[in-house]
């Protein structure tokens, strides 16, 4: 929604360097999880021999997720934006404790964000299978948020399951 054809030309350039390369397995990161399943679902979908794996976030020292974007942040923004990571554990504490409103998990993450002084982008519950929107969590399920601070945009996940 907020990055129209993005997906679309990722899964072109992926699946055209796929069919040069022919690779058995192919990684890519949690951190862009929406993209690594729908990769994987491309793969599926056209009967490519390529396995998708996902590799763990890589996370600073105070759960930031590493990215290259963090360079633009300064040293305020990036403590406070560390609040993305925090409001996904509680997320997903509730989560486990019970909680299965995709907007009441959403919400907890969205406002610890708030918090800290972060500009939510989107906070949503999605299948991990079809990324489809959820109200309810039945399924496994990605959390996913993109929130700025400042003029920087950050992503961040957690799978509910």
């Amino acid at each position: 929604e907020y990055r129209p054809g993005h997906f679309r030309g990722v899964a072109t350039v992926v699946v055209k360097l796929c069919n040069i390369v022919m690779p058995d397995i192919a990684v890519f990161g949690q951190k862009d999880a929406q993209q690594a399943l729908l990769l994987r679902r491309v793969f599926r979908d056209l009967n490519m021999p390529t396995e998708l794996l996902m590799a763990p976030i890589v996370r600073e020292s105070n759960g930031l997720a590493m990215s290259s974007r963090n360079q633009y942040l300064n040293p305020e923004q990036r403590d406070k934006a560390a609040s993305i990571h925090q409001g996904l554990i509680l997320a997903r504490q509730r989560f486990q404790e019970g909680e299965r409103s995709a907007a009441a998990l959403a919400a907890a993450a969205a406002e610890k964000i708030d918090q800290a002084g972060g500009k939510v982008q989107y906070a949503e519950v999605r299948s991990r299978d079809s990324l489809r929107l959820l109200t309810r969590i039945d399924r496994p399920a990605l959390l996913a948020v993109a929130a700025y601070f400042g003029e920087t945009r950050l992503i961040d996940n957690c799978f509910l399951d």
